[in-house]
């Protein structure tokens, strides 16, 4: 996904910071208009962290719904 990053160096089990170019908000407001809930804004309780989320991935979330996510953020 061309605007947004996962720091793939440390290890992940459901939890994950996603890197935005785009703005959280803008991201957040897209992911609701599908039905999605887009996350944590990190910036709330880290300001440097601006335009960062954290997204929660679990065994509940079927192989469809994470396609969905990626091809909504795919559109921004």
């Amino acid at each position: 996904m061309k605007n947004f990053s996962v720091n793939t160096k440390t290890p992940i089990f459901n939890e994950f910071v996603v890197s935005s170019k785009i703005s959280v908000d803008t991201v957040f407001k897209k992911l609701l208009e599908e039905n999605i809930i887009g996350g944590l804004d990190l910036a709330r309780f880290y300001p440097e962290m601006n335009n960062s989320f954290l997204a929660c991935l679990t065994e509940k979330h079927k192989k469809e719904d994470i396609d969905k996510l990626v091809s909504v953020l795919n559109t921004l």
